[in-house]
């Protein structure tokens, strides 16, 4: 009689990929079958239960009676991003979970014991979250964030009716998702083992930029069509439209990849998320780039400005459209590039560390949402007809002789102070 030899997990190494499957149980089964087929003999593993509901080490039973005991801890070093909550493993096709009655199980609660999530084994970019130094961190650019979309709506609030900018509610939407992503990421560190919290945060961070990079592109667009005679053309706001279409269908294909990673095993199917959300981070990447060259070929093609008033608010709109759209190229990248680095956990780098993490994200939106509030963008990138019944009145009020109209001019200071002149202009704003 041929004794079974003692179970060596590395002798199946190359049917990993097809067999392994790895799952969370409920703390409420302690007994784990697992069947190997071979001349008609069945090997059957079982975890004795202790305190944390999984057992010290695997027990192997062999035909001869004699048993070898493994501990989890090497048995699933062997997985790759697997952890301690795997209470089942799988080896073959036909492993079988015995339910109350002690019979065999169908297939309804082998797929809700099997059904993730898993880790994925890379290393994150920004490390789990840990409260003592994610919390105050997050903390603080949460009141940031809360008082970047209170400058946002109550400037929308005081506009008047007929020159509203919906651009102010979508800054505002933006500060609020960027809270959102936060609070998520104090959540985290609070739960750092629940894996479905971690997915939301990874989606929220992913998620809220986007808004950004749509009003960056919108600015380009109405930059290129007030000072050229082809970005007035039918075919710009086409191409336009197309960008921003493209944006919305990134969001679903990576927030549907970054999901399902994390619910399968298969290394193809991990794979193809893998790949979906490199195109996707590229794809965002050169969106966030694009305001970049159309505010330099808007420069060099732009109509003569004689207008002097006019040509340093063209400049000043460059300037801003230009500065921001830097910052926001440099985070694309930073997530393009590290995606593209994915390094396995143990072998992190200098991206990975906190301070990359917050400076390339929170911190670069913060300076381009200040920055947009400060130079007041709502009435800086109005639609031309708006903007130029705006400067008539204002003439009107300036060119009055009348000490009524001068204490109005003095009485709306705070108006006058962030129109062009006084923002980026050198001569004084009484001039």
């Amino acid at each position: 009689m041929t004794v079974w030899p003692p179970f060596v997990f590395l002798s199946y190494w190359r049917y990993l990929p097809r067999t392994v499957v790895g799952a969370s149980a409920s703390a409420s089964v302690r007994h784990f079958h697992v069947s190997k087929r071979r001349s008609g003999r069945d090997h059957v593993a079982k975890a004795a239960p202790n305190r944390k509901g999984f057992g010290s080490a695997s027990v192997l039973q062999q035909p001869n009676g004699r048993q070898r005991a493994y501990t989890p801890k090497k048995i699933l070093a062997l997985v790759p991003g697997s952890g301690q909550s795997w209470k089942f493993m799988k080896w073959t096709s036909d492993a079988r979970l015995p339910d109350a009655e002690g019979d065999i199980t169908n297939s309804r609660k082998m797929s809700a014991i099997m059904a993730g999530p898993y880790l994925l084994g890379t290393a994150i970019v920004g490390g789990v979250p840990t409260p003592n130094v994610d919390d105050p961190i997050a903390a603080v650019m949460i009141a940031l964030f809360l008082l970047a979309g209170a400058f946002h709506m109550t400037w929308r609030l005081n506009q008047p009716k007929e020159h509203v900018s919906k651009l102010s509610l979508l800054l505002f939407i933006f500060s609020m998702t960027r809270i959102v992503a936060l609070v998520m990421r104090m959540t985290w560190a609070s739960h750092p083992k629940n894996i479905n919290v971690a997915i939301a945060a990874q989606i929220f961070l992913a998620a809220g930029v986007l808004i950004f990079f749509v009003i960056n592109l919108i600015f380009a667009r109405r930059v290129l069509g007030d000072y050229t005679v082809f970005g007035r053309h039918k075919v710009i706001d086409s191409i336009m439209t197309f960008l921003i279409t493209c944006v919305a269908a990134c969001l679903i294909m990576v927030i549907v990849a970054t999901v399902y990673s994390f619910f399968t095993l298969d290394p193809h199917t991990r794979q193809q998320c893998r790949d979906i959300q490199l195109v996707s981070s590229t794809y965002l990447a050169l969106l966030a780039f694009i305001p970049i060259p159309t505010g330099i070929l808007t420069l060099l093609l732009a109509e003569p400005i004689e207008d002097l008033k006019e040509r340093r608010r063209f400049h000043a709109r460059l300037q801003l459209l230009l500065f921001t759209a830097t910052l926001l190229t440099l985070g694309a990248g930073f997530r393009t590039g590290t995606a593209f680095d994915a390094r396995p956990q143990g072998h992190t780098t200098w991206f990975h560390h906190k301070a990359a993490f917050y400076c390339f994200n929170f911190v670069i939106e913060i300076m381009c949402t200040y920055t947009v509030a400060v130079a007041r963008f709502d009435r800086r990138f109005r639609l031309g007809h708006l903007r130029v019944s705006e400067d008539v009145e204002k003439d009107a009020l300036t060119d009055s002789d009348s000490p009524a109209d001068d204490r109005e001019f003095f009485d709306k200071f705070f108006d006058m102070i962030n129109n062009d002149r006084e923002v980026f202009g050198r001569e004084d704003w009484k001039q």
